[in-house]
């Protein structure tokens, strides 16, 4: 796979090509469902340790469904974090072992020639400022013990070993996002800017947790950091994904991506809500496609019939 310049070239053209680029669903919450266990403090950040079988198994189920894009399971994995959690001689450990994981599920998947025919498959490492407390309160970002509260560090580790790009997921204020950004466009690697929205007391996009207005925060990001490869709505409900999009667009000119969740989370689990099913699911996607969306999939909750569905959607409107 190519790095650095390489890869952001290759990723720049491919998100101006038809069809969308599909990603995968949900790590943390399949890893979950398969039955892998769940820390009380970090989630799914121990699970790639503890039970990587079924780790890889997801991995390898998003790609056999056709995702071309999976990420690896470090969303709940950053310092702050694993520290709390007492976890923080597995920092990273846990981190490099999620990213190889990854890997060796796209080595078996290409191995096996089931991978989105005629499309190069890539892994991301994930970034995340989450607390897994509901706020992004100083003394717990403290616990990381450096100033860009180990953002640095795990960017370094998933670069090391061997992801082709970083998504930070989640994003919701601005100035941890900035130390985000900072920490991951150091590694030379592509990166993906993925925001987490909810509605106000008005109807109107705030960041999720916070009071501050969802577009106004977008575009102060944009404006005070370096430029991100793509930029997105992650970790929101779907019924915002439209508006959302809109008002990244009145921020950003570059591709957009929407990856949006579906059931509620009460740590340490996910609350799975099967309702959705996957042609719903593959029926909404599309909507953001004709949205302008460059690259489409789903996060929590969402799972590999759905994006198996999107794929079909996609081809039937995109031939192939």
């Amino acid at each position: 796979m190519p790095t650095g310049n390489e890869a952001m070239e290759a990723l720049e053209a491919r998100l101006r090509e038809n069809p969308p680029m599909l990603l995968d669903g949900g790590t943390g919450t399949e890893i979950e469902r398969r039955g892998a266990a769940m820390h009380e403090k970090a989630w799914s950040a121990m699970a790639s340790l503890t039970d990587p079988d079924i780790v890889r198994g997801v991995h390898r189920s998003y790609l056999e469904a056709g995702a071309e894009l999976i990420i690896a399971n470090t969303y709940p994995s950053n310092r702050h974090v694993m520290a709390r959690a007492g976890l923080a001689s597995e920092f990273e450990p846990a981190n490099r072992r999620s990213v190889e994981l990854a890997l060796e599920a796209r080595a078996e998947v290409e191995a096996r020639g089931r991978a989105a025919p005629g499309r190069r498959l890539w892994v991301a490492g994930s970034m995340s400022t989450t607390t897994f407390t509901g706020g992004l309160d100083s003394d717990v970002l403290a616990t990381g013990g450096a100033s860009d509260h180990g953002y640095q560090a795990q960017a370094r580790i998933l670069a090391g070993a061997g992801a082709d790009l970083l998504i930070l997921e989640m994003m919701r204020d601005v100035e941890e996002t900035l130390l985000c950004l900072d920490a991951a466009q150091d590694t030379g690697l592509p990166v993906w800017l993925g925001f987490s929205a909810e509605r106000d007391t008005r109807g109107g996009l705030r960041f999720y947790g916070s009071q501050a207005p969802f577009e106004e925060g977008v575009a102060e990001v944009l404006d005070q950091g370096r430029a991100p490869q793509a930029v997105g709505v992650m970790h929101s409900q779907m019924e915002l994904v439209a508006d959302a999009v809109a008002a990244i667009r009145r921020a950003w000119d570059g591709p957009i991506f929407a990856y949006p969740h579906h059931g509620i989370f009460e740590m340490p689990n996910w609350r799975f809500d099967d309702t959705l099913e996957p042609e719903a699911f593959a029926a909404r996607a599309m909507d953001w496609v004709r949205l302008g969306v460059r690259a489409v999939g789903g996060c929590c909750g969402i799972r590999p019939p759905h994006i198996a569905a999107l794929q079909e959607a996609l081809a039937r409107d995109y031939g192939g």
